[in-house]
């Protein structure tokens, strides 16, 4: 038998979100995750943050925020800069971007799941499965636990109709 010992956890988190973000800033990294509550969904369904470009030399202060934008919007995205730079700037607090750079290309799009599939159920398990749920007078309710029900029973199991 092995015994293990506690451990912190802050050392394996810091290792995994440092892999995750690439290295990147705190602030960069709260720019990309909380993109849409900056700018909004309609502005977040046409462009996402590429990376936040830090300047240089006499332009250390300045900040370019490098945008990924659908081609189609990408003229309506360039009319909204300033109002894009002002909501960034007023989201971390400080004036932390100057301007913005547009990069046309395609945007990554998260998937929704789907629902898995459920098989039909047999004609008796369908016919008592829509006996038990029939005196529920919530359609919703119904529905949800006709879902419900059709779910757990199409499972192979011992104590299954």
């Amino acid at each position: 038998m092995r015994h293990r010992r506690l451990s912190s956890v802050a050392a394996p988190v810091r290792g995994l979100a440092k892999k995750l973000l690439g290295g990147k800033a705190a602030v960069e990294a709260s720019v990309m995750l909380d993109w849409p509550a900056i700018v909004g969904t309609e502005i977040a369904e046409r462009c996402q943050p590429r990376k936040l470009a830090r300047g240089r030399g006499a332009n250390a202060g300045a900040a370019t925020l490098h945008l990924t934008v659908d081609a189609p919007f990408a003229l309506e995205i360039q009319y909204s800069a300033a109002q894009i730079v002002e909501r960034v700037n007023r989201y971390l607090g400080y004036p932390a971007v100057a301007r913005l750079a547009l990069h046309q290309g395609e945007l990554l799009r998260e998937e929704k799941p789907r629902l898995p599939q459920i098989p039909p159920l047999a004609a008796p398990t369908r016919q008592q499965l829509d006996q038990d749920i029939s005196g529920i007078a919530d359609d919703g309710l119904r529905q949800a636990l006709d879902r419900l029900g059709q779910a757990v029973l199409a499972k192979p199991g011992p104590d299954r109709r």
